[in-house]
């Protein structure tokens, strides 16, 4: 989060599992008081798509994007 205080991005893309004191939700969350009009975008491989999909409709994020783990 310190690196991103210098930036004012556009655009956020996060993974869900970063480390194990903050999420990407979380993270976005912080990033979205600190820049309210950057775009947020998650990144993750977690079956609970649900969850995801609740926070675009609720405007945390602007878009889920889903990996899949069988490609390299």
């Amino acid at each position: 989060l310190q690196n991103i205080l210098s930036l004012a991005p556009a655009i956020v893309i996060s993974d869900y599992q970063m480390d194990p004191d903050m999420n990407g939700l979380q993270f976005l969350n912080k990033v979205r008081d600190i820049y309210p009009d950057a775009i947020r975008i998650i990144l993750s491989s977690w079956p609970h798509k649900e969850v995801f999909q609740k926070e675009v409709e609720n405007g945390l994020l602007f878009s889920f994007w889903e990996k899949h783990n069988d490609v390299l």
